[in-house]
C-alpha cells in the first residue's frame, strides 16, 4: 500500500513539473475606465431613470384640485453611478484569429430600486481575422453605431432619438474593400419589450439585424441598418386561456459622419416599429380582443421616426458642441377597434412629439476632464387619440437641464 501511495505522488510530482516547464500562454490584460461626477438641475419633473441620471423628456402637466401644476417643480441631484471598470484581455491568435476578451460594469443598476448597484454592461468574446469578425456575448445592439452616436455630455447619449440597448447577440462582420457588412442575431434582458425577455424568447425567432457600412474615405462614414423581430407577449389570456397572439415589426436607420480635421458632423434617421426596447417613443398596442370570453388580444405596433443632427470640434483643450434631436409618434397603420390598455405596452403614448436641442462644452487635461451642457428638451402631449392611435391636439411642455460632469479616465 505504501508503495501505491508513494507512486502516485511520484506521478503528481512528475506531472507538475511538465506543467511548470510549458511555456505561458501570452495574455495581456489591461484595466480602464474612469470616475465620474454629475451635477444636474431640471427646471420641472422629468421622466427619467435612477433619480433623473437617465433623461427621457419632461413629464406632462398635472393639476391638483387648485388647478395648480404638480409636475412644475424644479429639482437638483448629484449621482456618481456610471462610474465604470472595463477589463480588455487580449490572447493568443486561435485560428488564425486575434482573440479578444471584454468585461464592463458600472454601478447604475438594474432599476431604480438598486441604484448604486453594480450592473453588467459588455461581456464579449471577439474573433478577428483579416477581413473577418466574429464576437458574441453582451454588446451594443447594432442599431446603436459605436463609431457613430451623439458625444452629449448627458448619459442619455440623444435618446430617445437615438436607439441604445445593449444586448446578448452573435454578430458576424466582413470587410469588403471600402464596405463592411453586419449580420447579427439579438437576444434580449436588461433592456427588453413591453412583455419582457420571455416576450421575444417565447416567439422563437432572434431580433434579426443586419448593417452596411461604407468608408469612401478617411473622414467620411456613410451607412444603413435594418432588423425584424416577433414578440409574444403572453402565453395565457387574464381568464386562464392559451394564447399565441404576437405582434411584428421593423427597424431602420440611416447615418453619416463626416469628420475633417477641425469638427465632426453627425447625421442619423430611423423608423422603428415596436423600438421600446431601444428606449424610444412606442413599442405595441391592442388592436382588438378578438374572443372576449377568453381575453384574447390582436396586437400591432406603433410607428415612430426620429431624427438627429450634432456638429462638435476636434480642438483641445477646449471642444465645443451642439445636438438636435425630434421623434415623433406616427400611429398605428391599422385602426384600433379598442383602447383597451392603452399605454400598457408602449412608451410616451400620449406624446405627440419630443425635441431637444443642447449646446455643450468639454474641458479635458489629461486624464481629467470637464464638461458642461444645457439640454432644452420639449414634449408634446396629445390631448385626444385618433383611432389610429395617433395624439391629438398637442400642448407642449418644457424643461431645461444644466449639468455639469467632472471625470477623471484611467
Amino acid at each position: 500500500m505504501r508503495s501505491f501511495y508513494s507512486s502516485v505522488l511520484l506521478f503528481i510530482l512528475s506531472f507538475s513539473s511538465v506543467l511548470s516547464q510549458e511555456k505561458a500562454i501570452p495574455i495581456e490584460v489591461k484595466i480602464s475606465g474612469f470616475i465620474r461626477n454629475d451635477f444636474i438641475l431640471d427646471t420641472r419633473q422629468v421622466a427619467s431613470a435612477r433619480e433623473g441620471q437617465f433623461l427621457l423628456y419632461p413629464r406632462n402637466v398635472k393639476l391638483d384640485p387648485n388647478g395648480d401644476d404638480l409636475n412644475s417643480r424644479a429639482n437638483f441631484n448629484y449621482l456618481a453611478i456610471i462610474s465604470r471598470t472595463k477589463i480588455t484581455a487580449n490572447g493568443p491568435e486561435i485560428w488564425g484569429a486575434k482573440t479578444t476578451g471584454v468585461l464592463e460594469g458600472d454601478f447604475f443598476g438594474q432599476q431604480d430600486s438598486f441604484i448604486s448597484g453594480y450592473r453588467l454592461r459588455n461581456a464579449i468574446i471577439k474573433l478577428t481575422w483579416n477581413k473577418w469578425e466574429v464576437l458574441t456575448g453582451r454588446y451594443w445592439h447594432p442599431m446603436f453605431g459605436v463609431e457613430n452616436y451623439p458625444k452629449t455630455v448627458s448619459f442619455n447619449t440623444g435618446v430617445p432619438f437615438m436607439w441604445l440597448s445593449r444586448n446578448g447577440q452573435i454578430r458576424i462582420t466582413r470587410t469588403l474593400g471600402k464596405f463592411k457588412l453586419l449580420g447579427a442575431v439579438v437576444t434580449q434582458r436588461d433592456f427588453a419589450s413591453p412583455g419582457g425577455p420571455d416576450a421575444l424568447r417565447n416567439s422563437l425567432l432572434p431580433d434579426l439585424q443586419g448593417r452596411l457600412s461604407y468608408y469612401p474615405s478617411d473622414d467620411l462614414l456613410l451607412g444603413i441598418t435594418a432588423g425584424y423581430k416577433r414578440l409574444m407577449p403572453r402565453l395565457e389570456t387574464d381568464s386562464g386561456y392559451v394564447t399565441r397572439s404576437m405582434v411584428h415589426g421593423f427597424t431602420s436607420n440611416a447615418f453619416l459622419k463626416y469628420s475633417p480635421e477641425k469638427f465632426t458632423l453627425q447625421l442619423y434617421g430611423s423608423l422603428l416599429q415596436n423600438g421600446f426596447d431601444g428606449l424610444a417613443l412606442g413599442g405595441y398596442a391592442i388592436r382588438a380582443i378578438t374572443n372576449a370570453e377568453e381575453n384574447q388580444l390582436d396586437y400591432m405596433p406603433v410607428n415612430v421616426a426620429s431624427l438627429w443632427a450634432e456638429i462638435y470640434t476636434n480642438s483641445k483643450p477646449w471642444e465645443f458642441g451642439i445636438f438636435a434631436g425630434y421623434t415623433e409618434n406616427l400611429g398605428t397603420m391599422q385602426n384600433a377597434e379598442t383602447l383597451t390598455g392603452l399605454g400598457q405596452f408602449s412608451r410616451g403614448h400620449d406624446i405627440s412629439y419630443v425635441y431637444r436641442l443642447s449646446p455643450r462644452m468639454v474641458y479635458r487635461n489629461q486624464n481629467l476632464q470637464i464638461g458642461s451642457e444645457l439640454e432644452y428638451t420639449t414634449a408634446a402631449y396629445g390631448t385626444a387619440i385618433s383611432t389610429k392611435l395617433k395624439p391629438l391636439n398637442p400642448e407642449t411642455v418644457s424643461n431645461l437641464r444644466v449639468l455639469v460632469s467632472v471625470s477623471y479616465f484611467y
